[in-house]
């Protein structure tokens, strides 16, 4: 069940007047009937216009609104939908469904390729460790700097924000960027196998001959217990070691959560795409509503209604995780990220 579909089960949708035309604020070419300025729920928020408010029309510099679109159903005053031509190279949260006793529809987080349940929590600031490999976080945040890279590749040149896009071609020399401007956006897996060596510690491994200066060289005798070794070690090179030094550390003291950026990527390949704020809005809390765990109640006559919170339920709530993804594809040309 969609957005939509909640809020026309908890408010009154009022029939429209097809005798009189307002243009549309966000599509000037479109207009919807005057009287269905009244009971249209903006927000998700319970708020909707007043009958005393007056819409002008509006344009923006550099809008496409030949993608934007407006639905009447039934003379019924309809969120437009976002078109699948709008949808392209977003990265749809992955869900599944099934049925609860009583016979509900519930969509919950889906499977990784390995079967295993996708938590987005889990791919927070977390090393991670393969074998004798070690990386700073998880591989999504490593997938979503390079998404935001190719992005600011596409867009180079262009004015964000005020300043323009230019890439440092010096940081990112070994990233190959002309393999990862001919890559699609979801052929993040074939350009990591071959670059994945940039993003790794320095293994710990057995010498024979004394090969760097930035190592500490320490014998161990064979015939030794592996516990007594590993205590002895520890108290060894305690207050000898310096820390990580990465040739491309995520930017320090940052806490924005792995979903935030997901969520920022789509917002701006949407906006991109030519779709208005109100249909990224009713999106953004279609693919990303499951995964809400915070709660509101509303009113249905004497029936009090527990509901997810939406994800996004204002336009400046939109606005800002826009200009977040906008700053990030700055940061990114930088050389910063998140």
């Amino acid at each position: 069940m969609t957005q939509t579909d909640k809020w026309k089960k908890t408010k009154k949708w009022q029939r429209l007047d097809t005798t009189t035309d307002l243009p549309d604020s966000d599509n000037p070419d479109k207009y919807v009937p005057a009287k269905s300025w009244g009971n249209i729920p903006t927000t998700f928020n319970g708020r909707g216009s007043s009958d005393k408010e007056k819409k002008k029309p509006r344009t923006v510099k550099g809008a496409d609104f030949k993608k934007r679109s407006a639905s009447h159903k039934d003379g019924l005053y309809e969120i437009p939908v976002v078109t699948k031509s709008q949808l392209k190279g977003v990265i749809v949260p992955r869900t599944t469904k099934r049925t609860d006793i009583l016979g509900n529809e519930i969509v919950e987080a889906g499977k990784s390729a390995k079967g295993e349940r996708v938590q987005y929590g889990g791919f927070e600031r977390k090393r991670r460790y393969k074998n004798s490999q070690v990386m700073q976080r998880n591989i999504q945040w490593y997938r979503y700097w390079f998404l935001f890279l190719k992005l600011a590749l596409e867009m180079e040149g262009d004015v964000l924000l005020g300043e323009k896009i230019k890439i440092n071609r010096r940081f990112y020399k070994k990233w190959d960027l002309d393999e990862i401007s001919s890559l699609k956006h979801y052929q993040f897996d074939n350009w990591w196998k071959s670059h994945r060596q940039l993003f790794q510690a320095t293994p710990i491994s057995l010498v024979k001959d004394i090969d760097g200066e930035d190592c500490l060289y320490v014998k161990i005798p064979i015939h030794r217990l592996e516990t007594d070794v590993t205590r002895e070690f520890r108290e060894l090179i305690r207050g000898k070691l310096k820390g990580d030094k990465h040739d491309y550390p995520f930017t320090a003291n940052d806490t924005t959560s792995f979903l935030k950026i997901h969520q920022q990527y789509n917002v701006l390949i949407l906006t991109r795409n030519g779709a208005s704020q109100k249909q990224i809005m009713e999106w953004l809390n279609d693919a990303y509503g499951h995964l809400m765990t915070r709660m509101i109640e509303e009113k249905e006559g004497d029936k009090v209604i527990r509901l997810k919170a939406p994800v996004i339920s204002t336009i400046p709530s939109l606005s800002r995780l826009l200009r977040s993804a906008r700053n990030k594809v700055l940061n990114v040309a930088e050389g910063k990220f998140p």
